[in-house]
């Protein structure tokens, strides 16, 4: 993560666009931001075993990864958390200022969650 090293200013863009932040997309300065949108929207992947959206041409998921909302993750499994959920769409934001600014207020977040106490590291590794 690039918390401690501040933004950093891409020279192209790379990575896999199904789970590049928005600035990565546009070739904007990235920061720790854009790891935790890369990460949930990695996550959401495994979870749901989908992309966030479901169009298959280039532009269209360019577009769509630009300017959409991501559906709910409860439109795949009702079970999860709402509070879960508000965190997750929270990393999705397509305006950095709408993001957790560090993984560490990301943990906390995550720390109060209903289900927190739930996980245990018997289940992390399984």
């Amino acid at each position: 993560m690039r918390d401690a090293m501040g933004p950093k200013q891409p020279t192209m863009v790379s990575g896999s666009p199904p789970y590049m932040s928005p600035e990565q997309d546009r070739g904007k300065a990235v920061d720790g931001r854009c790891d935790i949108y890369s990460l949930v929207a990695t996550a959401c992947f495994f979870s749901r075993r989908a992309r966030r959206f479901r169009t298959k041409a280039s532009p269209g998921f360019l577009k769509a990864h630009q300017s959409e909302t991501p559906p709910a993750l409860t439109t795949v499994d009702s079970k999860i958390p709402a509070d879960v959920e508000v965190i997750v769409m929270r990393c999705l934001e397509k305006n950095l200022v709408d993001q957790f600014s560090t993984v560490n207020e990301l943990r906390r977040m995550l720390s109060k969650c209903t289900c927190a106490d739930d996980w245990t590291q018997t289940m992390a590794a399984a």
